[in-house]
């Protein structure tokens, strides 16, 4: 096997695993059950330790960082924002766990969780 069909294939194997960690999480989106969802936040964890990548910020904020339930605003989180003298904050609340995180708003906008695979189906 030759050095170019020996990189060629890596390239298909990390498409792959880039393709089921996806999978993956967006699929806890549409799971109605916590226990199912925190399970398939899990492999995500798991896929995204294995391939050794980073996710964004906007996927990691969308997780409880301690039972891996995806954090959706009215169902499984609440969502306060709060203003100091440091500037504006955003306190999430996990309801299943009752963990809390707070994020500080600086030239951000408060944003709804969306997958990305099921918006880029979405025309507007």
């Amino acid at each position: 096997m030759s050095k170019k069909e020996n990189k060629s294939r890596q390239r298909v194997q990390r498409l792959h695993e880039l393709e089921s960690m996806n999978f993956t999480y967006c699929s806890s989106y549409v799971v109605p059950d916590r226990k199912i969802c925190s399970n398939l936040n899990r492999a995500t964890e798991l896929l995204k330790e294995k391939i050794v990548t980073r996710v964004t910020p906007d996927i990691q904020r969308s997780l409880c960082p301690r039972c891996k339930v995806l954090l959706v605003p009215g169902t499984t989180s609440y969502i306060r924002i709060r203003s100091n003298k440091s500037g504006k904050f955003r306190i999430v609340r996990c309801l299943s766990c009752d963990h809390t995180i707070r994020n500080t708003l600086q030239g951000q906008q408060l944003k709804i969780n969306t997958c990305p695979i099921l918006d880029a189906g979405i025309k507007r």
